[in-house]
């Protein structure tokens, strides 16, 4: 009865032993699919961008405030979203300035 009890008892000692031997690997593991799982989306928006580049419109004025029928001058920039470089993608950009009241 004796040894039956020691041989359980050493069979979940050995099964412990084990699970904790193989825990290490399981969290490599998973550390080695999300490094994956990152470079996958990584590469999708590269891909993405490559295929359907996209701008962004930076307007500069020359004062902060205007009074009621003053000229206003500004200048554009149009940069690549990624890179921020300046891109020749569009020829012409059109400006439709709006106030609160006229919507």
């Amino acid at each position: 009865m004796l040894t039956a009890m020691l041989k359980a008892s050493f069979k979940k000692m050995y099964m412990f032993l084990m699970a904790i031997s193989f825990w290490p690997n399981l969290l490599v593991a998973q550390q080695i699919k999300q490094t994956g799982f990152l470079e996958s989306i990584s590469s999708q928006i590269e891909t993405k961008l490559s295929q359907q580049p996209t701008e962004k419109i930076y307007i500069h004025f020359d004062r902060s405030f205007y009074f009621l029928e003053e000229y206003s001058f500004f200048k554009a920039y149009v940069v690549d979203s990624a890179t921020l470089l300046p891109t020749t993608l569009s020829g012409v950009l059109y400006v439709d300035w709006l106030d609160s009241l006229s919507g």
